[in-house]
């Protein structure tokens, strides 16, 4: 299982093709680990797609976790609340 690398840009003109790796992965079973080093700016489509992913992941018992968050994300996902359910440290 490999991780799912977020572009730099995580706003709603690139989020299609990650939507489509997310849902194919968890269509799998498969664990949703999702690399966010290269995230250096994030929009709330973005945030509101990672979300939508873990619920998935949670409804279905899969693992869901960001990994290696940029600071840019880290402190997105800190403002919107949504550390914990990304898996994200504060």
């Amino acid at each position: 299982m490999s991780a799912i690398m977020l572009p730099a840009v995580l706003d709603k003109l690139n989020l299609s093709l990650i939507a489509r790796e997310l849902m194919d992965q968890c269509e799998k079973g498969e664990a949703l680990i999702i690399d966010g080093s290269k995230v250096n700016r994030v929009g709330l489509a973005g945030l509101q797609l990672l979300a939508s992913a873990a619920l998935s992941a949670q409804d279905r018992s899969l693992a869901f976790q960001v990994v290696d968050a940029s600071d840019e994300l880290k402190g997105a996902a800190s403002l919107s609340g949504l550390s914990a359910m990304f898996g994200i440290a504060a």
